[in-house]
C-alpha cells in the first residue's frame, strides 16, 4: 500500500533527479569572466517575473524545467567562490519561490538559497575579520551580512518548515545542505542564533494554530533535524537550543491535548499517545538541558559590565522559557 510519506518521497525523487543531472552538467563549467554582469541581468529578470506572477500567478512552474531557474542555478554552480554572485542568489531564489505552487518546490529552492547564503556569509566574514581592510568597508560588509541573514528567517526556514508540515516529514528538500556540520555562526553572532531560534518558535506556533483551526495536528517539529544539527555543530549554544527544542515539543503536546479530535495532515487520526509522547520528549530535553555545560560567554568575567548584563538577560530569558515549558507540561499532565 502506498502511504502519504511514500508518495512524498516518490515525488521528491522525481524532482531531484533532473536537478542532479543539471548539477553534473553545470559543474563542468567555469565561472564566466562576466559573472557580475550576468547575475545583475538575471536579477532583473527574476524581479520582473516575480512581480508579474503576483498579478497573474504561474501554474506550470517546475524549477528544473524552467529556463530562467536553470540559468540562475547554473551560475550558482559555476561560481561557488564569487561573493557578488552568492550575495544576490538568496534574494533571487526568494523571487523564484513566488512562482512555485507546491511546498516541495519552495523548499527545494530554499535549500539552494541556503547554500548560497552560507557561501556569501563566509566570504563576507573574511572581509570583516581582515584588519588590513578599511574600517568603513568592514562596517558596510557587516551591515550587508546582517541583511543577508534575514533571508534565513524570512524565507529559508519558513519554506522548509511548510514543506515539513505539509508532508508530515522531517527531511530536507533536495539535500541536507541546510543541516550544518560546522557551526554557521561565528563567536560574536549570538544575535543570529537567537534570531533563528525565535523564527523556529514563531513559525511552529503560528503553524500549529493554523492547523488546529483546520482540524490538524503535528506529531513532531518539522525542522527538528536542523536544530539537532545546530546543537551538535554549535556546542556553545547547545543549552539554548535544547530549551527551544523542549518548547517545540511542549507546543505539540499542548496542541494535541487541546484538539484531541484533530487528525494528521494525511487524514489519519492522531496517535492516541501523542500527548504523552510529545510531553515525554519535552521533559527529557529539559532534563538534558540542566546537565549540559554552560555557554562559555556567560562565564567570562573579563567582559564589560554592559556585555555581562546583556548575557545575563539572555540567560534569564532561557531559564524563564524552560520554567514555562515545565509548568505547561505539568498543567497538561493534570488535565488543566
Amino acid at each position: 500500500m502506498i502511504t502519504w510519506t511514500k508518495l512524498i518521497r516518490m515525488a521528491l525523487l522525481y524532482v531531484a533527479l533532473p536537478g542532479a543531472i543539471l548539477a553534473e552538467s553545470a559543474q563542468a563549467q567555469t565561472c564566466p569572466t562576466d559573472a557580475r554582469a550576468q547575475i545583475i541581468a538575471l536579477e532583473k529578470k527574476v524581479e520582473q517575473r516575480a512581480l508579474a506572477a503576483r498579478q497573474t500567478p504561474e501554474t506550470q512552474f517546475i524549477p528544473n524545467q524552467d529556463e530562467l531557474f536553470n540559468q540562475v542555478h547554473a551560475l550558482m554552480i559555476a561560481c561557488p567562490d564569487n561573493t557578488t554572485v552568492n550575495k544576490k542568489l538568496p534574494f533571487m531564489f526568494f523571487g523564484l519561490s513566488y512562482l512555485a505552487e507546491t511546498a516541495m518546490h519552495r523548499a527545494a529552492i530554499a535549500d539552494l538559497a541556503y547554500t548560497a547564503l552560507m557561501r556569501a556569509k563566509a566570504d563576507m566574514q573574511k572581509t570583516i575579520e581582515n584588519e588590513q581592510e578599511p574600517d568603513a568597508l568592514r562596517k558596510v560588509v557587516a551591515d550587508e551580512r546582517r541583511a543577508l541573514m534575514a533571508d534565513l528567517n524570512d524565507f529559508i526556514i519558513p519554506a522548509m518548515f511548510d514543506y515539513g508540515a505539509v508532508s508530515g516529514s522531517g527531511f530536507a528538500a533536495f539535500s541536507n545542505q541546510e543541516t550544518p556540520d560546522t557551526c554557521p555562526y561565528a563567536d560574536g553572532e549570538r544575535f543570529f542564533v537567537f534570531s533563528e531560534l525565535e523564527a523556529h518558535g514563531k513559525i511552529l506556533q503560528n503553524t500549529l494554530f493554523g492547523m488546529m483551526q483546520s482540524g490538524y495536528v503535528l506529531t513532531e517539529p518539522p525542522l527538528e533535524y536542523r536544530l539537532k544539527a545546530l546543537r551538535k555543530a554549535c556546542p556553545d549554544h547547545a543549552k539554548q537550543i535544547t530549551v527551544d527544542m523542549a518548547v517545540q515539543w511542549t507546543l505539540i503536546a499542548l496542541a494535541a491535548h487541546d484538539a484531541p479530535d484533530a487528525t494528521l495532515v494525511n487524514g489519519e487520526p492522531q496517535p492516541a499517545d501523542l500527548v504523552e509522547t510529545a510531553s515525554a520528549k519535552a521533559r527529557e530535553l529539559l532534563e538534558n538541558y540542566e546537565l549540559m555545560r554552560e555557554d562559555p560567554v556567560y562565564l567570562d568575567k573579563t567582559l564589560s559590565m554592559a556585555e555581562r548584563a546583556l548575557h545575563e538577560g539572555n540567560k534569564m530569558d532561557r531559564t524563564r522559557l524552560a520554567n514555562n515549558a515545565s509548568q505547561t507540561l505539568d498543567d497538561i499532565a493534570s488535565g488543566k
